[in-house]
Parts: C-alpha cells; sequence; structure tokens
C-alpha cells in the first residue's frame, strides 16, 4: 500500500478531503523518520514495536573475486509483531 493510497482510504472512511489525509500521512511519516534517525524505539500498541540495531563492521567476501572486503558498521530497524496482532494475522487463515 502505498502513502496516496493509505490517504484514500482514510479520506473514503473518515469523510474528510484528500488532500487534507496525504498531508496527514506526510507528517505522521516524517515523525516516524525524526524518531530513527534519533535511534529511538518506535512503539504501536497492539500492532509492533520497531527496535533500532547497530550491526557492527565486518569482512566478507566477493567470491567470484576471492576478494576480502570490508562490510562498514550500520544502523537498521528491526519490527517485532505485537502478540495481539500476530494472533489476529494466525486466526485470519
Amino acid at each position: 500500500m502505498s502513502k496516496k493510497e493509505l490517504s484514500q482510504i482514510l479520506a473514503e472512511k473518515h469523510n474528510l478531503p484528500e488532500k487534507e489525509m496525504i498531508y496527514i500521512v506526510a507528517l505522521i511519516i516524517s515523525e516516524f523518520k525524526n524518531a530513527m534517525l534519533e535511534n529511538k524505539r518506535i512503539e504501536i500498541r497492539n500492532f509492533g514495536v520497531f527496535i533500532p540495531k547497530r550491526y557492527k563492521s565486518k569482512i566478507g567476501r566477493i567470491i567470484s573475486k576471492n576478494e576480502k572486503i570490508v562490510i562498514p558498521e550500520r544502523n537498521s530497524y528491526f519490527f517485532k509483531t505485537s502478540k495481539t496482532f500476530l494472533d489476529l494475522l494466525n486466526d485470519n487463515k
């Protein structure tokens, strides 16, 4: 689902102008990005948690050239689904 599709669905369900919903969805995504840039944990009750994770630098290989390369450390996020939502997903088979 794209931002535009999400905005359209929300606008229809809540009887609001689509342009307003596009703005609201953009604001929410912007706040998520800001929190992630600050390495903050983001928890949405009954949905899941975005947990920051730091990967250490390591040595990798390019097999075709038989070369060793250094893979630099990096930040990423791990998403853990809440038990409530996971149960709901598994009950709807």
